[in-house]
């Protein structure tokens, strides 16, 4: 049985510290005893943090913890006779949104002591209100066509109509950012930040973030057309290309760090990019742990891949990116942690993404992208297939076949690419092996098809677009589709 000592609180003050705090800072060599094992702090839940004490003691060393604020301290005793492998202990030291230091004490069976300073912060973000009750998953279904269509649709709004060529050229490109998960994170979590700084923005017949229905078309218009203008305004006219062009060093996602920390002493969430080989996802940051003990950041992500989360205390949805901050760590400087351990992915970047309240775009650097992916596909003289909402696409030739459908992936034609996205498939071969190959979509929704061809400098590129019509609920068909162009 875990004995509780609790020393009375004496407010909940705010300790706006300086940016610095969540960052390394130096730790003297006899603070903390080796011998002893060091707890390390974690939390699954919103404002205020419910923390997670984890105490490794196999061999138990340990005959007690004590856990100290500002304003009021906390002390476990514990048996010769308890679990340590491992034991976890729940508290809830701050009572609002803040900066603070926590200050851990373990005590040895010897009477010996070690102790570790950690410092965090978080905002105002509580699960139940400030995050979607609906997931970026495969439960939500548009209402408003499909990521090409709503693209086109942004495209025209924003910067005027655009030939079908460049339209297929520009859904390419956007399915080719988000790795292999269609791309509405950006909606999520930019839609979150942005009814957290501006609640204003909300439809008034809404009191909160968490109250938007999923499925109306007014909302999901405005998600998805944020989620475009966040990725122009950061990846085609701010340093987002830049920055997934390679893995960033330990000083480079340090900096990054720091401006979010910068973001959290200000009680701000942020918007953060994590992107990998094959990962490019968003999350919100609202809150972040620094241990000097372990050298480690926390920081602390609204994930929204589930739906119906509003268990502020400890929600499913509440995960975390944790950062390794020593010279001498082996493996992984980024690593992406959940509830039930790591998640399969690597992160090698990550980067802080701005959400502004309104949008202006600057109408010739759209220009200016689309010359250049008109520039990039003639260099590289292939056509390029995209096919949405399908159970699965492959090209064949009549015998052989690459591609996927369902569980099956076949790469039998030469020079041919494909690529899964969700339920969107990605496909390029020679332009000069057109006539030969057919595409064979397995069709469960009504799928569309975009494909586009290159021409010459008197032609120009060519496109073809074709939308089925649903098969009857249930049902699926294996449609195949002759890829020959019609001009403009």
């Amino acid at each position: 049985m875990v004995v509780i000592r609790r020393v009375r609180h004496t407010g909940g003050a705010l300790l706006f510290a300086a940016v610095a705090i969540l960052l390394p800072l130096p730790v003297g060599g006899d603070t903390i005893a080796p011998e002893l094992p060091i707890p390390s702090v974690r939390s699954f839940s919103g404002s205020p943090l419910l923390l997670e004490v984890v105490v490794e003691d196999p061999e138990r060393l340990l005959s007690g913890i004590r856990f100290s604020t500002e304003t009021s301290s906390q002390e476990y005793h514990l048996p010769p006779e308890l679990d340590r492998d491992p034991l976890i202990l729940r508290v809830s030291p701050f009572f609002s949104s803040g900066i603070y230091e926590l200050h851990v004490t373990v005590r040895g069976t010897d009477g010996r002591e070690a102790s570790n300073s950690l410092q965090l912060g978080f905002v105002d973000f509580v699960w139940g209100r400030d995050n979607m009750s609906f997931g970026n998953n495969a439960k939500f279904e548009s209402v408003i066509g499909t990521f090409g269509e709503v693209l086109a649709d942004w495209t025209d709004v924003r910067f005027g109509e655009v030939p079908e060529a460049d339209m297929v050229l520009l859904v390419d490109y956007m399915y080719s950012l988000f790795g292999s998960n269609t791309g509405r994170c950006y909606a999520f979590a930019g839609t979150e930040v942005r009814y957290w700084r501006w609640p204003e923005l909300l439809p008034s017949y809404y009191d909160s973030a968490h109250d938007i229905s999923a499925g109306v078309s007014r909302n999901q218009r405005e998600m998805n057309y944020l989620q475009f203008d966040i990725v122009f305004d950061h990846f085609v006219a701010g340093p987002g290309s830049t920055q997934m062009q390679r893995a960033m060093n330990s000083g480079e996602i340090e900096e990054q760090a720091r401006r979010i920390a910068a973001h959290i002493a200000a009680n701000e969430p942020v918007l953060t990019g994590f992107a990998g080989p094959n990962l490019h996802h968003s999350m919100l940051v609202f809150g972040a742990i620094y241990d000097p003990a372990h050298m480690t950041v926390d920081l602390l992500v609204a994930n929204n891949w589930k739906s119906d989360e509003k268990l502020n205390i400890h929600s499913r949805d509440a995960e975390i990116i944790r950062l390794y901050l020593a010279g001498d760590h082996i493996g992984p400087r980024i690593e992406w942690r959940y509830e039930e351990g790591l998640r399969n992915r690597d992160i090698d970047r990550m980067f802080m993404v701005n959400v502004q309240k309104q949008y202006e775009h600057d109408r010739d650097l759209f220009v200016a992208l689309l010359a250049e992916l008109r520039a990039s596909f003639r260099r590289e003289g292939m056509v390029r297939v995209v096919v949405e909402e399908a159970a699965g696409a492959r090209l064949t030739d009549g015998e052989r076949t690459s591609g996927q459908v369902g569980s099956r992936r076949s790469n039998a034609l030469p020079d041919v690419w494909y690529e899964r996205v969700g339920r969107a498939y990605r496909l390029a071969f020679p332009a000069d092996a057109a006539s030969d190959l057919v595409l064979e979509v397995s069709d469960d929704r009504g799928a569309r098809v975009l494909a586009v061809f290159p021409g010459d400098a008197t032609t120009g590129n060519a496109a073809l677009i074709q939308t089925a019509v649903p098969p009857e609920e249930g049902a699926r068909v294996i449609r195949r589709v002759a890829l020959r162009p019609t001009r403009e």
